[in-house]
């Protein structure tokens, strides 16, 4: 049975309030950053890649139904591939645009179609979990 309050709030917010919250307790009651001998470990890439995230894609894999996965295999390849080529194209042609007309300021160096369509793919990205949702409701 889920709360009233996580109804009308995302878990994943209340997740990411409630490590502000504890990450300022830390920091200013605590003051466990200017301690020698820091007892958290040192976020990196490897930690990232090898003990972080192999739990999560764990639990997404098991998380997703097949039956609803490919029941709405149409509208997650739409959502996922031509609506993250239509974003992309979009913000990288319309960032062409701005910075050629001028309308975003003088630039050292103007920036080429190329490079803004690079810079809007990576800010374009669909979340893949949001487009898997809907499958893991039940």
């Amino acid at each position: 049975m889920q709360s009233s309050f996580l109804k009308y709030i995302p878990e994943s917010c209340v997740l990411i309030l409630l490590g502000i919250i504890l990450a300022v307790f830390n920091h200013y009651v605590l003051e466990i950053d200017s301690l020698e001998d820091n007892p958290y470990p040192k976020f990196t890439a490897d930690l990232f890649f090898n003990v972080l995230l192999p739990p999560i894609i764990l639990d997404s894999a098991f998380a997703l139904y097949d039956r609803d996965f490919l029941s709405n295999l149409f509208s997650i390849i739409t959502f996922a591939v031509v609506g993250t080529l239509f974003n992309v194209f979009t913000v990288g042609f319309t960032l062409y645009g701005l910075t050629s007309s001028g309308i975003l300021g003088e630039f050292e160096k103007d920036l080429t179609a190329v490079q803004s369509l690079i810079f809007s793919s990576l800010i374009s990205a669909v979340d893949p979990v949001a487009v898997l949702a809907p499958c893991t409701l039940r």
